[in-house]
Order: structure tokens, then sequence, then C-alpha cells
């Protein structure tokens, strides 16, 4: 008996290898493989998924300088869009009715169209919140076409590391035809705080037919509003109040975005 249950045992182990000899080979030739696994994004991938970037002062939140650094010095311009301002009022109208729900703060109630400018967001929420009690330009860009189809950016930015006194800093580029900037130099004691008077003999140089300005505003309880406007408009905003934010961007463009974090 010992014996019988001896060789029944050795019987089911010889099936179970052959069948798991079977399975491998059926394994192997139907082609099987792991699943590819896909390589991290190239910067400039990165890059482009996060709207290019641009400096803002040290103190502003990693959110903040998302929508800040939208418009880099340093990235290849992307072709501009025919605005259609009437659709961009439209959105904003809406942008604001959806800020209300999502950071308690009280747009009371937008006309359909609100021409998506700094001052008309300052006056909406003005009731609830009052005035800003600190507003600042933290930069500002103009693009130039130059005769012969060459194009040139200026650009002024704003430091705040000097609580007492705030300068300015001038920078001249020379685009590519790819959009990549090279440095142009200038005087130093004409880029550190230059006149306006100076700024205006740079953009003589050419045609200006973009302007974009990074502004901010803060609010006595705390709440803080970032915007990008291009020609006058706002194209990006964000509005941050306590923990929540509410930001929206490419109001401007034919896919415009909100999102209440």
């Amino acid at each position: 008996m010992k014996l019988k249950l001896k060789n029944y045992f050795q019987i089911g182990i010889g099936v179970g290898l052959l069948i798991a000899l079977i399975g491998g080979v059926v394994w192997v030739q139907g082609g099987y493989s792991l699943p590819e696994i896909s390589p991290k994004r190239s910067i400039v991938e990165q890059a482009e998924d996060d709207s290019n970037m641009d400096e803002i002062p040290m103190d502003s939140s990693e959110s903040q300088k998302e929508i800040l650094n939208k418009d880099t010095m340093a990235a290849p311009e992307k072709k501009i869009e025919a605005v259609d301002l009437i659709k961009a009022s439209e959105f904003f109208a809406q942008a604001l009715r959806q800020l209300t729900s999502c950071l308690s703060v009280n747009t009371g109630n937008p006309a359909d169209r609100v021409e998506p400018n700094f001052e008309n967001i300052l006056s909406i929420v003005k009731e609830d919140l009052g005035d800003p009690i600190l507003r600042s330009e933290d930069w500002v860009v103009w693009n130039l076409r130059i005769s012969g189809g060459e194009e040139r950016r200026i650009r002024v930015e704003s430091n705040y590391s000097d609580n007492t006194q705030p300068s300015r800093h001038l920078l001249y580029f020379k685009l590519d035809a790819a959009g990549n900037p090279t440095l142009m130099p200038l005087p130093p004691d004409a880029t550190k705080d230059p006149s306006e008077a100076f700024i205006a003999s740079l953009q003589k140089d050419g045609e200006v037919y973009e302007e974009k300005k990074g502004e901010r505003a803060y609010f006595e309880a705390g709440q803080e509003l970032v915007v990008i406007q291009k020609n006058g408009s706002i194209d990006d905003f964000e509005f941050a109040n306590g923990v929540k934010t509410f930001r929206c961007e490419g109001i401007l463009t034919s896919s415009p975005k909100c999102k209440c974090n």
C-alpha cells in the first residue's frame, strides 16, 4: 500500500511538470511580452505641457509660479491666435461666476459679457474684498518686428527684494527663425531702472505687435490675484483665497479652461 501511494505521488509530480512545460511553450510561442515602460518626458515636452515659464518674486507659491511663469524669455514664441474678444468676454463672465462658487468670493451677478481686463476683475470683487492693499507689476515684454522679418523682444523685470525701493532691469533679445532668443548687449547704466524714453527708443527699432504683462494684487484678508495680460486683456489669471485657488488660462484663445483646486 505504501508503495502504491509513493507511485501515485511520483506520477502526479510528473504530470504537473509536463503541464507546466507545455504551458511555458505556449506562452513563449504566443509572443507574450512585458508592457513597455514609457521613457521619461524630455525637458522640452515638460515645458510645453507647463505652458512656458517666466520669472517671479521668490515669495510666491508654486501654483502662482506656474501662471506668472507662462511666458519665458528663453522659450520660442508660439503662433499667435486671432483674438475673438466677444467670446473671450463671454467666457470671462462665466469664469467669474465659477470663481464665486470656488472661493466664496462674491462677484455679484456679472453680465453675460465682461471684458477680461485687470480693472474689471478688481471692480467686481471690490464690494466683497475692498480695494487691493498692494498692486505690483512683475514683468512686461514687448515683441516687435524689424524690417527684413527679424523679430526682437524687450523685457523689463521688476525686483522687489529691496523692500524700500523696488528696481527694474531691462533685457533686449534678438530672436532666430525658431523663436530662440539671443541677448543683445546694452550699456549697463541703461538697463538698470531704464527710463521710459530709453524703452521707447528700443521700441522704435521695429513695430511692436504684442505686449505681455505679469501683474498681481494683494487684498487685506490675504487673498492674492495674479494675472497675465496680452495687449491689455487678461489671458491667464489665478485667484487664491486661503487653501483654495481658482485658475483660468487661455481666455484669449479658442480653448480656454478653468480649474478650482
